[in-house]
């Protein structure tokens, strides 16, 4: 079974005119982020959804414009490159900021095993984020 984690930024403003899709590498699993800063990844605009493609590192960078579309009332889907659904069966995640990045991480994998990685009692988390160059 697979569950989603993910995090998005809500503003009380207008909604955004169609939603936000984020695409995976096919047999994704772990930890993802879009993180505000460069060099950046443009997001793709298209006539159904705005897609956020995420490499296989898990990271993808993006411009404040692009980063902006989070904080704007939105639906989400979350799909992988070869195009089989992945369900969000959960909502675990963690947006903030850490004075240099700000970020909104998710995770693909069982709901135990996000629950671990967010808060488990070793350092998975915080060593994941130096690892990726989002926080020192």
């Amino acid at each position: 079974m697979v569950s989603l984690a993910f995090a998005a930024i809500s503003g009380c403003s207008d909604s955004l005119d169609r939603p936000i899709v984020f695409v995976l590498p096919d047999g994704f699993h772990g930890p993802f982020a879009t993180v505000l800063g460069s060099p950046s990844q443009p997001i793709v605009d298209t006539d159904e959804a705005y897609e956020v493609h995420i490499p296989e590192s898990g990271v993808i960078w993006l411009s404040q414009e692009d980063f902006d579309l989070f904080a704007t009332w939105h639906e989400s889907s979350y799909r992988t490159e070869s195009g089989e659904s992945i369900d969000s069966l959960g909502q675990d995640g963690i947006s903030g900021t850490d004075g240099h990045a700000r970020y909104m991480i998710g995770f693909i994998g069982s709901k135990e095993e996000a629950s671990k990685f967010f808060h488990g009692e070793g350092e998975e988390f915080n060593s994941w984020l130096t690892e990726q160059g989002i926080c020192e």
